[in-house]
């Protein structure tokens, strides 16, 4: 039922420096700012990053988009039936026509969209390495099953594959994932992830991000699930970011099987070392907690 992953929202002390850094660092476009909210994208959807000016930093929601109206309605339908808080149009952003808001027990809320905006795809300039899109986010959770089933029952997401217990990866298209989930006692946002052109941006990238005194915490290497090239570091709110390319591509549903991959660096990093512990500590929390006891 969903499409891809459109967006992730945050909440920032200081929206300049935060703009700044998704401009200078990232290499994101400024496509719209005003009443505190910032709205970047590094292609054609109206955003892909939203900044909104709080006291505390915090994910907001996580922008999923679906193909229609009627797709959101159905949506709305299956999250009533599963216990879920939904609540049509809750926030107005422009680039969006209608939104569907699903607040997830110790979980994130999720923004799914329907009719969002095309911008023109003009030249800009780019500092550093300008990303293709925003390709996932991992989510950090306690409890990851209730978590999966959520993403599996309500939205439609297929598990891709699992270190069991510790991580599990699910699609929404033929992208291997569009969201990972990752055990934690901290629930939030562990890393969004950006998809780069190949091989070749991550020397562009690591160059250039060292201007900015900004050091990569793992990478660059090659996960063993999903294949893709990786390297993380951390924004200016201290979000940790990936860097990805060349993510295995599911095209066969019928045929494509799960795997569960052995709990080792071997599966992490098929290249080199496993992450430090503290990857797994990332957590920037979700700015909506919602008891667990909503859910049924």
């Amino acid at each position: 039922m969903i499409a891809r992953v459109g967006h992730v929202a945050f909440a920032v002390p200081d929206l300049d420096r935060s703009v700044a850094f998704a401009q200078e660092v990232i290499g994101l476009r400024l496509e719209a700012r005003a009443d505190g909210v910032a709205y970047l994208t590094s292609n054609r959807r109206h955003h892909q990053l939203r900044l909104v000016q709080g006291d505390a930093h915090a994910c907001s929601s996580i922008g999923l988009d679906v193909a229609d109206a009627a797709t959101l309605d159905a949506l709305a339908a299956r999250a009533e039936a599963a216990g879920l808080v939904a609540e049509a149009d809750r926030e107005q952003h422009p680039g969006i026509e209608r939104t569907l808001w699903i607040d997830v027990p110790d979980g994130p809320t999720f923004e799914v969209c329907a009719g969002v905006a095309a911008v023109p795809d003009a030249a800009y300039p780019v500092h550093g390495v300008r990303p293709k899109k925003l390709g996932h986010v991992t989510l950090a959770a306690a409890d990851t099953a209730a978590l999966e089933r959520v993403l599996t029952d309500t939205l439609g997401f297929r598990v891709s594959d699992r270190i069991p217990g510790v991580l599990a990866w699910l699609r929404c298209n033929t992208d291997h994932h569009g969201i990972g989930v990752v055990a934690s006692e901290s629930p939030g946002l562990n890393h969004y992830a950006f998809e780069l052109e190949g091989w070749g941006a991550f020397a562009t990238l690591a160059d250039h991000i060292i201007q900015h005194d900004v050091r990569l915490i793992w990478g660059p290497g090659r996960h063993g699930p999903g294949e893709n090239l990786f390297c993380y570091y951390e924004d200016a709110d201290g979000s940790m970011v990936e860097c990805f390319s060349d993510i295995l591509k599911v095209e066969d549903e019928a045929t494509y099987r799960p795997l569960d991959w052995p709990n080792d660096a071997t599966s992490l990093n098929r290249w080199g070392p496993g992450p430090d512990p503290a990857w797994f500590g990332y957590s920037t929390p979700f700015a909506t907690a919602v008891p667990t006891a909503v859910a049924r």
